[in-house]
């Protein structure tokens, strides 16, 4: 099944600010995957007026997040800490590429 075609929620978290004064609009979508699919997956994207895009990926087990509820809370708590701290180093030209691995089960990539 694509992404696409899998119901899904939207959650904005506004404008985030960098102390350098660069600002960021950060958003989400989580994908209600299947049953059969031991994960939920979200992405986030992150956009800078001048700099346009910058995309992320997070893979929730469903072992920490047994319910869709539980995967859009997590989706506003702790990889989005992750996704602004990977934030600071953002510029014209992008972002370094880096995978996070959490002690509770989440990567973003």
């Amino acid at each position: 099944m694509l992404l696409k075609d899998m119901p899904h929620h939207s959650q904005d978290f506004g404008d985030w600010k960098r102390p350098d004064a660069q600002v960021f609009h950060i958003s989400s979508v989580l994908y209600e995957t299947p049953a059969n699919f031991d994960y939920w997956t979200a992405k986030y994207d992150a956009h800078h007026k001048n700099w346009g895009y910058s995309h992320f990926t997070l893979i929730i087990p469903k072992k920490i997040a047994t319910d869709v509820e539980l995967a859009k809370v997590l989706v506003a708590a702790a990889p989005l800490d992750q996704l602004k701290a990977s934030l600071f180093n953002a510029d014209e030209s992008g972002r370094q590429f880096t995978v996070c691995f959490s002690d509770d089960g989440w990567s973003l990539v």
